[in-house]
């Protein structure tokens, strides 16, 4: 783990898609089959992807989120969220492309995690820390250098639940 201080306390313990909340719990199916939560991840920062095949900026980031993630796998999942297309279609676009193992991708055919998020424009971005408090809210396309920026205080940062005398645990 890399040392940091430790990030401020949430704005509530509620769960609420705005900065500074906890971020609301799902569950959503791999392309491969396999059912994830994101509560499954608290401990690591997770960078929840909205995307869809027909979004040039998407396609385009998925560049940039695939080598942050080669970057950071021990410490990181990125867990990208396909809107409302079949599993197939998702299956098309990956085939020729290589992903880290930490990079999970998660298909909502009904479209419902993004309205839940209260998105409104892709690519969406949520940058989740260890302690599962969303830390930022990205509407557009970001470079490697952006991700990294935006996701390397989350990495450093020691989680609230791990400090000393808090009484807390993971």
């Amino acid at each position: 783990i890399i040392e940091g201080k430790p990030l401020p306390e949430p704005l509530s313990y509620a769960t609420k898609p705005e900065v500074g909340y906890l971020a609301p719990n799902f569950s959503i199916k791999t392309v491969e089959g396999k059912q994830v939560r994101l509560a499954d991840y608290l401990g690591k920062v997770v960078i929840i992807d909205f995307w869809a095949t027909w979004c040039p900026f998407c396609a385009s980031q998925y560049n940039s989120l695939s080598r942050f993630g080669s970057m950071a796998k021990k410490d990181l999942v990125i867990l990208s969220v396909n809107r409302a297309e079949t599993k197939q279609a998702v299956q098309d676009f990956f085939k020729k492309l290589n992903r880290p193992e930490n990079f999970l991708v998660g298909v909502d055919p009904s479209d419902t995690l993004f309205g839940h998020y209260n998105g409104t424009a892709l690519p969406l971005l949520i940058f989740i820390d260890r302690d599962g408090v969303i830390r930022a809210i990205v509407d557009h396309e970001m470079t490697v250098q952006d991700i990294y920026d935006t996701a390397l205080p989350l990495l450093r940062a020691m989680p609230a639940c791990w400090q000393e005398g808090r009484g807390k645990t993971c």
